[in-house]
């Protein structure tokens, strides 16, 4: 669609608070949510550590949710504040737009921060956790999730066809194959039997 009308594209799938961007925020805070019963499982289960990892990620998918939507501010009609007025290249009252001294924070942390935990985790630590043993128990005692190497192969195709859209707003859609990748993982790791 990208490539037959770029402008119909950017006006109705990845335009501000369109659909692409609210079911991201959805995803995300499914993520959140689905984590903050299983930390209350392994705290029932009085797992302690693997409770504290999960309800981190669910604080991490929540912070996440609510930065998609701004915290809201559309929604509620909540007027910016003069100091995300004046350091937010979109006037909104969320972190990942804010820029200071011509550093964005957007492409620092959410763009290249982001990409490099994210091959570590996806590749990297998935694959010494098939083969490291001390690695292996090490995680499954903390409950972090370990994605399946169809989650990542999907995650990484969908990623090389959205760099081919033309367009500046391609990211939105990758946010939401990232939502949908880590919901997924989430909710049927590889060490799912280790973690319920």
């Amino acid at each position: 669609m990208a490539n037959t009308d770029l402008g119909y594209f950017e006006a109705a799938w990845v335009k501000e608070d369109g659909w692409i961007e609210n079911l991201s925020a959805l995803l995300l805070l499914s993520s959140c949510l689905l984590l903050a019963g299983r930390s209350i499982t392994y705290l029932k289960r009085n797992k302690k550590a693997a409770f504290f990892t999960t309800i981190c990620l669910s604080l991490v998918f929540l912070f996440g949710a609510g930065e998609e939507i701004s915290w809201g501010q559309r929604l509620f009609e909540v007027e910016s504040s003069e100091f995300f007025k004046a350091n937010n290249t979109q006037d909104e009252m969320n972190f990942h737009n804010l820029e200071w001294n011509g550093i964005k924070l957007n492409k620092l942390i959410f763009s290249q921060l982001l990409s490099i935990v994210l091959v570590f985790y996806l590749v990297i630590y998935k694959g010494l956790y098939h083969y490291v043993a001390r690695l292996r128990s090490f995680n499954d005692y903390w409950g972090m999730p370990i994605p399946r190497w169809h989650h990542v192969l999907c995650l990484f195709l969908m990623a090389g066809l959205i760099v081919l859209i033309p367009s500046d707003k391609k990211w939105e859609i990758l946010e939401l194959v990232l939502s949908v990748t880590f919901f997924l993982i989430f909710l049927n790791p590889f060490n799912r039997e280790v973690l319920s």
